[in-house]
């Protein structure tokens, strides 16, 4: 059930960095291409590949895993999950 609590709270900070994310992209560029989007992917996809670099060289526990890679980065943007999950299939 703790784990579950981890991934709950995470996800809902990832989320709600992602909302304002996309609100100010969309006040400095304007609403002619969803570069929110884009910018949030990037950077979601970028910051899950440096911690799971950390995480492997590292280690860590499951709890910090769950928190800040499914629930902080998955909130954030659900294509670093997607790409976590593919590499993970690929090995």
């Amino acid at each position: 059930m703790f784990n579950l609590f981890l991934v709950v709270v995470g996800g809902g900070i990832g989320a709600g960095i992602r909302h304002l994310t996309n609100i100010g992209a969309l006040r400095f560029v304007g609403p002619s291409y969803p570069w929110g989007t884009m910018a949030i992917n990037i950077i979601g996809s970028f910051a899950m590949g440096l911690f799971i670099a950390s995480m492997m060289r590292r280690g860590g526990s499951n709890e910090v895993r769950l928190f800040v890679a499914t629930g902080i980065l998955g909130g954030f943007t659900t294509f670093s999950a997607f790409s976590l999950d593919f590499a993970t299939l690929w090995e």
